[in-house]
């Protein structure tokens, strides 16, 4: 990526920064770091059946270029489309077991696909690698709830409430402690 596409990207530029990427994937069709980038920032433009053909053709030239499958996966996740982003982030979790963030985006979307034990392992995977993250806690406490073990479930929602965590997660995790105790609910789960 030249220095200019990079300090745009770097201001969040998207737009001008596409402009730039898409004139260099016309020069030079065959270079998958150039069609990953820009595959990046369709996703980020919110262009995401753009993304998923960039990066189908990333893949293509790079079938081992797991931040390409990412990036694919992210956004079939964004469409709503959680079987094939699950498919993706599987894939990249076989290529690159500790890519950052995949382990718990591949569980919302076995979660979301209502296959909550799946979901639960991948979400105690990210736990193990990123262990205080307010989000991958409760996405661990809300599977539990699921599974209908509400005392485990419990335990990782009072684990947020305990913890040097944002308001929001303490709100929500708030509420689920009170659907569990079956008191009147004020915060959404």
């Amino acid at each position: 990526m030249t220095l200019e596409i990079f300090n745009l990207w770097d201001k969040e530029k998207y737009d001008e920064a596409r402009i730039l990427l898409e004139d260099a994937a016309m020069d030079y069709p065959n270079n998958s770091a150039i069609l990953d980038n820009l595959g990046e920032i369709y996703m980020l433009l919110g262009r995401y059946e753009q993304a998923i053909a960039t990066e189908a053709r990333t893949i293509e030239l790079s079938p081992n270029g797991y931040h390409a499958l990412y990036i694919k996966g992210k956004s079939h996740f964004f469409l709503g489309e959680f079987a094939s982003a699950a498919e993706c982030f599987r894939e990249v979790l076989r290529i690159n077991p500790e890519f950052p963030f995949t382990a718990n985006i591949y569980g919302i979307c076995l979660f979301e696909l209502g296959l909550y034990e799946e979901a639960l392992e991948k979400f105690e995977t990210a736990m193990s690698q990123l262990k205080e993250d307010a989000q991958m806690i409760y996405n661990v406490g809300l599977t539990y709830m699921k599974l209908g073990k509400n005392e485990i479930a419990a335990g990782y929602f009072k684990r947020i409430m305990d913890g040097d965590f944002p308001g929001v997660y303490k709100y929500h995790a708030r509420g689920c402690l009170q659907e569990i105790e079956g008191e009147d609910k004020w915060t959404d789960c």
